[in-house]
């Protein structure tokens, strides 16, 4: 897909998927945005952790507005008030609200995500005109970071396996996260 088409069709998405509350249109944004990450998707991504990520998005926007929003006059649920933050009534209408915000924040992420599934980030980096070209490279670093994190996840992880390394508690975790940080960091400095 032309890096420059898969800009503008990612905006619009973004627009119109920010700009409205109508669920039916945000559905349908995140519907297209699922349709066009499948179609021309590059070979070498997966869309299982991009599925996983927009199920918990989703899932996280329902739980916090319907526990946090005590508005509404149909209560489901009550919650008792020493509970902090959450006490209160569970409504319909505040459940209704946060499946419509997590739809939004869905289609939001899956049609920002058509830039960096779709077209990789040296070809994005390329379409832009030369008055921009230290944005591009900007946009290229921020749009290989998180990619580049997975793989040097991946890579390091099976290095420290075979060396016989086994986390046992979460205190060994930074044995493994500080090298792929310096390793995604460095690798995304190299693109731009």
């Amino acid at each position: 897909m032309n890096p420059r088409v898969a800009a503008a069709w990612s905006f619009a998405a973004l627009t119109v998927a920010l700009s409205t509350d109508n669920p039916i249109y945000r559905g349908i944004v995140l519907l297209a945005a699922l349709n066009v990450l499948v179609a021309f998707r590059r070979d070498e991504t997966r869309l299982k952790p991009l599925l996983l990520a927009l199920a918990i998005a989703a899932t996280t926007s329902l739980l916090v507005t319907a526990l946090f929003s005590h508005t509404g006059t149909h209560v489901l649920l009550r919650i008792p008030s020493g509970v902090p933050g959450a006490g209160g009534d569970i409504t319909l209408e505040a459940i209704v609200f946060g499946v419509t915000t997590g739809l939004g924040v869905a289609a939001a992420l899956a049609a920002a995500a058509t830039l960096s599934i779709v077209v990789a980030p040296h070809e994005l980096v390329g379409a832009l005109p030369r008055a921009l070209a230290r944005s591009g490279a900007a946009v290229g670093t921020a749009l290989n970071l998180i990619p580049g994190m997975a793989r040097s996840a991946t890579e390091i992880r099976d290095a420290q396996r075979m060396r016989g390394w086994r986390p046992r508690r979460v205190s060994d975790w930074p044995d493994i996260a500080v090298p792929i940080v310096l390793t995604s960091i460095e690798s995304s400095l190299t693109l731009a």
